[in-house]
């Protein structure tokens, strides 16, 4: 990511203009309030994956006039610059005239009347090209015959661009990408919905190219499964003098892996991927871990015995159960590098898998299908191509080494597409490759309560609810807000300052207060982490029978997250809280800093205007300063 990152900045400025024509003032039954659909995935590829910068210039539904005069004004802007990137989608409906030539139905357009009102689509290519700095366009059209209006928009590109003599030539040129042939319609949702997964597929790009090229990315949507044939994709190249401009920045770029064959590429993918879930994610849960005894003793005796009941294992719970400190702890007791330092909190020996125990650990929590799916076969030392594959790869592995392949996939409910996760990749190694494959999983309820990945009782699956009484270690839960309280837990958080009223506290009332944490926290871990954390700070000593008291103390993790910034910063709690707010909205490793914390920040909490000071000012630690 960081490579593909310099690679935008090095290549010019991006930006996204969309316009979906959702409503129709002359014909109501022509509105397509579904069209919004189309354009937040649409963004969401081009802002996240591409670098973009989304521009709401061309507003919801606009007439015709509004849609040419908006976008002719972006691009005649002295903002512009000749090396920008120009991406323009547009989704609606489309017709083509008695002459043969494409319209774009706006707001105002008379359904009845096309020659009136009705934006030609050559004219987008005229209003954006015609004497204005723009020379790198990416047009969209996801209408219905819009093959049409993209031979319509290549005829107006090939006027407008040109390399003048003597200069040199830039990268330039206009990419015409039409949702259906000239004879098809284009129903709402597909074009989007393929584009997108072929954009994201290695199908389209692996890691040595540092561009995709639009060429590649129609291949691979033309090559998916779920395109009806009734609707094919085409796109056009105009005024290139080589090749077509980058307008498809390579996320998985890496420069490192340019010379190396594509095996090779695939063992140190799988190397990273597991690197990463190690280091940012297992780790980190096994330093505050404590308890799940039972839990830790059963999947040990599972892991151990080759000749066990082969259903996959699924551990679960609810936010803060601490489902990814057990998978953690077994992770990193498995690996050989990562177990001499792990704690193991007086584990009994039964409760501690032996070195090698797991072979793959994996964090799926944003991860692509195909990313996980590559390292499964380059730890089985088989191809990827597809499941099948896949699951004879598997079983050759475990009748080569006499046990099953143990695969422990954590965060099944945040990866980037938990339902073919389940249903492309670990269902069928399940069903398929029983003596090949041991599967460890973690998740929260939602994907057993949907029945995506089977119910908690289904005959399929053995699950271990870390909220249930034979797995919720209460005890250890006490013992751990005990050593918070005595300020002998380190946890690594430079706004923890415990005041130590505790450890000269009556042992009586040391005791009330461990049970009133535990009974309000019930089987939260993180819940009574946080909560104990808080109360550690505390200068005097509550009075634990006080109903007031007990009832004021957290329940949920968003309670004792409320709670504990209320205590810490009084008045300016509510200035951090919206400060922090975008972070619930984020993943991996949070928010850049500089130009997208505070503006989103300001739009989710639009009466203050936040600046990047503030950010500075009121960050969360103990003084509030």
């Amino acid at each position: 990511m960081e490579a593909a990152a310099e690679a935008w900045a090095a290549t010019g400025r991006r930006f996204l203009l969309t316009c979906a024509a959702r409503r129709n003032d002359v014909n109501p039954d022509y509105d397509r309030e579904e069209l919004a659909d189309d354009v937040e995935r649409m963004t969401q590829l081009f802002e996240n994956d591409f670098g973009y910068e989304h521009v709401p210039a061309l507003g919801e539904s606009p007439t015709a006039a509004e849609l040419l005069d908006r976008l002719r004004r972006f691009c005649r802007s002295a903002d512009r610059q000749p090396d920008d990137y120009l991406a323009v989608y547009f989704v609606g409906h489309g017709e083509i005239l008695d002459d043969g030539e494409h319209v774009l139905l706006a707001r105002d357009t008379d359904p009845a009347d096309l020659y009136g009102k009705a934006v030609r689509t050559a004219d987008l290519v005229r209003s954006a090209l015609a004497g204005t700095p723009v020379r790198r366009l990416l047009l969209m059209l996801d209408t219905c015959y819009s093959g049409q209006g993209g031979a319509d928009a290549l005829q107006e590109a090939l006027r407008r661009l040109g390399t003048p003599p003597g200069q040199k030539e830039r990268g330039d040129g206009v990419v015409v990408v039409a949702a259906a042939r000239p004879w098809q319609e284009a129903r709402p949702g597909v074009f989007s919905s393929l584009f997108t997964r072929a954009a994201r597929s290695k199908a389209a790009a692996g890691d040595a190219p540092p561009t995709i090229s639009v060429g590649a990315v129609l291949g691979a949507l033309q090559s998916d499964e779920d395109r009806p044939e009734s609707q094919a994709a085409e796109w056009h190249l105009a005024g290139a003098p080589a090749e077509e401009p980058a307008f498809l920045p390579n996320r998985r770029y890496d420069q490192r892996q340019v010379d190396l064959d594509l095996l090779e590429q695939d063992r140190r993918r799988a190397q990273a991927l597991t690197d990463t879930a190690m280091a940012g994610r297992f780790l980190p849960a096994t330093r505050w871990f404590t308890g799940r005894r039972r839990a830790l003793i059963d999947l040990t005796s599972w892991l151990c015995d080759p000749a066990a009941d082969p259903r996959p294992r699924v551990v679960t719970g609810n936010a803060g159960s601490g489902k990814t400190a057990v998978l953690g702890l077994l992770a990193a007791l498995s690996d050989a590098d990562q177990r001499p330092a792990v704690a193991r909190d007086g584990l009994p020996p039964e409760a501690i898998p032996p070195e090698g125990a797991v072979d793959l650990a994996i964090y799926a929590g944003g991860q692509q299908v195909t990313d996980i799916r590559t390292a499964i076969a380059t730890t089985a030392g088989c191809s990827a191509d597809d499941i099948n594959h896949l699951v004879d790869g598997v079983n050759a592995w475990g009748r080569r080494n006499g046990r099953p392949l143990v695969l422990l996939v954590d965060a099944l409910d945040e990866a980037s597409d938990p339902a073919g996760l389940i249903t492309g990749l670990l269902r069928p190694l399940a069903e398929n490759a029983r003596q090949g494959v041991r599967l460890l999983l973690g998740t929260r309820a939602d994907l057993l309560t949907s029945r995506l990945l089977g119910r908690a009782d289904s005959p399929r699956l053995v699950v271990l609810d870390l909220d249930d009484p034979t797995y919720a270690d209460l005890t250890s839960m006490r013992r751990y807000i005990r050593r918070i309280l005595l300020a002998d837990e380190p946890l690594d958080d430079s706004a923890y300052r415990p005041s130590g009223v505790y450890q000269d506290a009556p042992a009586g009332v040391l005791d009330a207060v461990v049970d009133a944490l535990a009974e309000a926290a019930a089987t939260s871990f993180l819940v009574a982490r946080i909560a104990a954390t808080t109360e550690a700070t505390a200068t005097t000593l509550p009075n634990p029978r006080d109903p007031q008291w007990r009832a004021g103390l957290p329940r949920r993790a968003g309670e004792a997250m409320g709670r504990d910034l209320q205590l810490r910063l009084g008045d300016q709690a509510d200035t951090a809280r919206e400060l922090l707010l975008p972070l619930a909205y984020a993943q991996g490793n949070g928010l850049p800093f500089e130009n997208v914390w505070v503006h989103l920040a300001n739009a989710l909490s639009p009466d203050h205007g936040y600046t990047n000071e503030d950010l500075v000012l009121h960050r969360v630690n103990p003084s509030g300063g």
